[in-house]
């Protein structure tokens, strides 16, 4: 492979779930990169599949999905010709991961304090009074009070957004070069949000590591990330700078995503315009464009050939036939749509066309 520079690069990542029902092609030939220190935004509604993406860069897609095509660039190795064994050493040592629901990846019969011991001694071969003093400090660094004495707590002894930081901390605890936060701030009140958010960006800048931000709400990347992807039914939409995407967003999916935002200086009466129909099914998905059923930009080709990514601005690609600033809006088709239930057994997910470096 050639140097590209970039601390974790995606190519074309597929990444399927095999099911009676066929096969739902969950991530559909996603390409991204994230640079040393830099600040990533993964956004789209539920389905689109963010957190398959993460969890194919993790290695961790569970069955009976796989990655079946694709590049996992970390570091100069291609992650997909690993071993277990030596992906094992590069997670939770090189590459960390917040996960969105604390309750359920905290192991409620173990302490905190062990949990975030348990991947110092892995990695970094610590003993246990020196993994014990390390969880301290972690507990403090992440705004734990009394960290000396919650460190031998239990997780059902601290409220939702001090779970959270738990995870944080869990995932802090081998100095990782890349953070992957899954919807870290979801089920928080704004207040929790607010600080976890300024949580991680002090510690973004503090420690130097890069981060990946997956979230369904644009309003949360704004002031936090370097550059935003926005993610639909299985592709990447739109990516750009993340002022780009507020100042002057190209796809019709973004600006619906814009346009679900609540803002300070919306007049008085005002109601959010929500993005009408549903998600596409990712099992026998119909050809076309996947947003075409609910775009009010829909033009004929729309319905039988995907667009790719191109580029329509500095550092700035998007995947739409049309160009908005220009294009007249109208009610749209509203076919049919299937949709996998989030309640299911099967992860939705998402991907995209190659995203130039």
């Amino acid at each position: 492979m050639p140097e590209s520079g970039h601390l974790l690069e995606v190519r074309d990542l597929q990444t399927q779930f095999f099911t009676r029902d066929g096969i739902a092609k969950a991530v559909n030939g996603v390409s991204l990169y994230v640079d040393r220190g830099e600040a990533l935004g993964l956004v789209g509604e539920s389905g689109c599949g963010k957190s398959v993406t993460a969890l194919s860069i993790m290695g961790l897609v569970p069955p009976p999905g796989r990655v079946v095509r694709g590049e996992i660039w970390y570091d100069g190795r291609n992650q997909v010709l690993l071993t277990e064994a030596q992906r094992s050493a590069i997670r939770g040592n090189e590459i960390a991961m917040i996960f969105q629901d604390p309750m359920s990846y905290l192991n409620p019969v173990m302490t905190v304090g062990r949990q975030i011991s348990e991947p110092l001694q892995i990695h970094r071969g610590m003993k246990s009074r020196a993994a014990r003093r390390r969880a301290i400090e972690l507990l403090d660094l992440v705004g734990i009070p009394a960290a000396a004495k919650r460190v031998d707590e239990f997780p059902h002894q601290f409220s939702g957004g001090m779970r959270q930081r738990v995870m944080i901390a869990m995932a802090l605890s081998c100095d990782p070069r890349l953070l992957i936060a899954d919807e870290p701030t979801t089920a928080l009140d704004v207040t929790i949000q607010a600080q976890i958010l300024e949580l991680l960006q002090r510690l973004r800048t503090e420690l130097g590591m890069a981060l990946i931000l997956i979230t369904h709400d644009l309003g949360v990347v704004a002031g936090i990330v370097d550059r935003v992807n926005v993610m639909y039914a299985g592709y990447i939409v739109e990516a750009s700078p993340v002022d780009a995407v507020f100042d002057e967003a190209r796809h019709p999916y973004t600006l619906g995503l814009m346009g679900s935002i609540p803002r300070i200086d919306a007049a008085r009466g005002s109601r959010l315009r929500p993005i009408q129909g549903i998600p596409p099914a990712l099992i026998d998905s119909p050809p076309g464009c996947p947003f075409q059923p609910r775009c009010p930009y829909a033009v004929g080709r729309s319905e039988t050939e995907n667009p790719p990514l191109e580029m329509v601005g500095p550092a700035h690609w998007a995947a739409c036939w049309v160009d908005v600033r220009t294009a007249t809006a109208h009610p749209p088709a509203m076919t049919p749509a299937g949709v996998l239930e989030e309640s299911g057994s099967i992860p939705a997910g998402g991907g995209s066309a190659p995203v130039s470096s």
